[in-house]
């Protein structure tokens, strides 16, 4: 998981921009995994407000552990459609 097609098989983009292309995708990366450990930890408050600290933070951990390669690839493809409009390519056809 997380990896990216060389070209696109429909138009044939080239997906690969340039070595390196993909290191800006960590940022994104990095805040859905933030907006994700606030998600779990507003659910778990609304669910079991009963819940220690240690819980919040072990599921909190759980859960990007677990979606993380699912995570990563989301970050990728919204890094390349900050770079790339779509609707150009299909006029151009």
């Amino acid at each position: 998981m997380g990896r990216v097609q060389k070209n696109c098989s429909h138009c044939n983009l080239k997906y690969e921009r340039e070595t390196g292309f993909y290191y800006g995708a960590m940022y994104v990366s990095y805040g859905l995994g933030v907006a994700l450990g606030v998600s779990v930890w507003i659910l778990q408050l609304l669910f079991f407000p009963d819940a220690s600290a240690l819980q919040l933070f072990l599921s909190i951990v759980f859960a990007v552990i677990l979606l993380y390669p699912l995570l990563y690839s989301f970050s990728k493809i919204i890094w390349i459609n900050l770079f790339v409009n779509y609707e150009n390519l299909e006029n151009q056809k």
